[in-house]
């Protein structure tokens, strides 16, 4: 089949699912009985003006620290910088190719599965519940949308300057652009922000349970094709994976989680003679 006509069956898949999530009225609240995007940060009032609540930036940097996802690859590439084991790991996987059974179908893989959770991110934020009505459900999504999308950048934009700063050669001895792995942070990425995406639907524990534990194995086998496909050290997608759930968490959390009671918050108010700017806290 033309690859020009796979791409037109594609893109009216996908303008049939953003049209009918988007004038979907049978989904309007989540199981909590809010709508996704309803509390994205920062807020305006008319006599406060901007504001951002900096206690949930910190509360979200912290639980995604904690979250296992950011800290067992840490803890795993910490691991296998000592005494050689990263080049040991490597050097077995590149020469067994044990899942993959080739270096090609590895990379392939990869690239195809990093594709499908950034797909995933799109198709889970459209199913979300986000308001009653046409206006409303689709200035939620766009809202959330942006963020997700924000959030992406972010991670790909500290792990392309990290790249540059470290110049770790790959294992194929392409570049010097190996540390840490973009595949691998993109595909971590993904599956977190799908995952907090299922979070808000109003379907069974064990389905949303079974859901995330895919995303994040699929993500874990984007990680190892990167490996196998000799494009990358064992550390490199650890360190690609902690970093790529932990700062999409922290983007996602902060701007469009749920806010709590904070201890600081920032406000910007316009006023004829410019802007005034403030901090003010709670005790």
């Amino acid at each position: 089949m033309p690859c020009f006509v796979r791409s037109r069956r594609a893109a009216r898949l996908v303008i049939g699912l953003t049209v009918a999530a988007l004038t979907s009225g049978c989904t309007t609240l989540g199981p909590d009985g809010r709508r996704w995007a309803e509390d994205t940060a920062p807020t305006w009032d008319d006599e406060e003006g901007w504001s951002f609540d900096w206690g949930r930036l910190g509360r979200s940097a912290l639980d995604a620290l904690l979250d296992l996802r950011t800290l067992l690859p840490a803890l795993g590439a910490g691991v296998l910088a000592i005494d050689g084991m990263d080049e040991r790991l490597s050097d077995w996987a590149i020469e067994r190719t044990p899942v993959f059974g080739s270096h090609a179908t590895a990379a392939d893989t990869s690239d195809i599965l990093q594709y499908a959770l950034l797909g995933e991110v799109v198709v889970t934020a459209l199913l979300t519940p986000s308001g009653e009505g046409l206006a409303e459900n689709a200035a939620a999504k766009l809202e959330g949308l942006g963020v997700e999308l924000g959030a992406v950048l972010a991670v790909a934009g500290t792990t392309q300057a990290v790249k540059s700063s470290n110049r770790r050669e790959r294992p194929n001895q392409e570049d010097r652009r190996s540390f840490p792995s973009g595949h691998t942070s993109a595909a971590f990425a993904a599956a977190a922000l799908s995952s907090r995406n299922l979070e808000t639907l109003d379907i069974p524990p064990w389905a949303r349970h079974t859901l995330t534990g895919v995303n994040t194995a699929l993500a874990a086998t984007v990680a190892w094709g990167r490996v196998e496909g000799e494009w990358h050290w064992p550390t490199d997608v650890m360190a690609g994976a902690a970093l790529g759930n932990f700062l999409s968490l922290v983007v996602h959390d902060a701007l469009i989680g749920r806010p709590e009671e904070s201890f600081l918050r920032w406000h910007v108010f316009p006023t004829r003679g410019g802007v005034v700017a403030g901090v003010g806290g709670s005790f």
